[in-house]
This record gives C-alpha cells, sequence and structure tokens, in this order.
C-alpha cells in the first residue's frame, strides 16, 4: 500500500462432488396431488437403493424397502402405516445406495410430514 505494507493471503477451494440423488425434506400426503410422496429421486450414478428404512422419532421401524431400482419408478412411501395415515411429525430415513462403479454410500436424513 502507500505506506510500504505487503499483504499476503490464500484461498483453499473445495470442489463438491456431483449430486447424484435428492430427497426432499417434507412431503405433504393430502390427495392433492403435490408432494403426496415421498421419493427418491436418483442421478444414473447409482444403480439401485437397498436397505431403506422409515423410522419414527421413537427409533419404530415404520417402512421397509429391501430394493428399490429405477425400474421400480422412485415411489417409496405414501404417508400410510398399515393402511392408517401416519401422524403429522418428523421421520428418519436410512438407507444404502449402490453406485453404478461398485461402490456404496450410506445415507440418512429426516422427513417432516404435513397434510
Amino acid at each position: 500500500d502507500i505506506f510500504g505494507c505487503k499483504a499476503l493471503d490464500t484461498i483453499q477451494i473445495f470442489i463438491k462432488e456431483d449430486q447424484i440423488y435428492f430427497i426432499p425434506d417434507i412431503f405433504s400426503p393430502n390427495g392433492d396431488g403435490n408432494n403426496d410422496e415421498f421419493s427418491i429421486y436418483l442421478s444414473d450414478a447409482i444403480s439401485k437403493v437397498f436397505d431403506f428404512r422409515i423410522f419414527d422419532r421413537w427409533g419404530n421401524l415404520l417402512l421397509f424397502r429391501p430394493e428399490i431400482t429405477g425400474d421400480s419408478s422412485n415411489f417409496v412411501w405414501d404417508g400410510y402405516i398399515s393402511d392408517k395415515k401416519a401422524e403429522l411429525g418428523v421421520y428418519v430415513y436410512m438407507a444404502k445406495l449402490l453406485l453404478v462403479d461398485g461402490s456404496e454410500r450410506q445415507i440418512y436424513g429426516e422427513i417432516s410430514l404435513i397434510r
């Protein structure tokens, strides 16, 4: 600068890997045709989803799907448990993804059910 001071700085750039799936964090199974199903949206980098589970806030297993492939559409949950509407609230999901390169990835998160 005008006083003869020098400055030095560094920057670190992180490259985020490609988004290979998308899972919404809220759905509303109220029959209006909008967001009525909890779905997983997959890219071509994933060959299948397996060991998919949904739990309630007390840790009770509500839904289990051993395998979901692109052929079976991305439908996962309609908001019902044993033919009854699930309660409003936050649920936890977890699953394993099998990528086309043969590797596996564990995913988990929360989903809010509203009506």
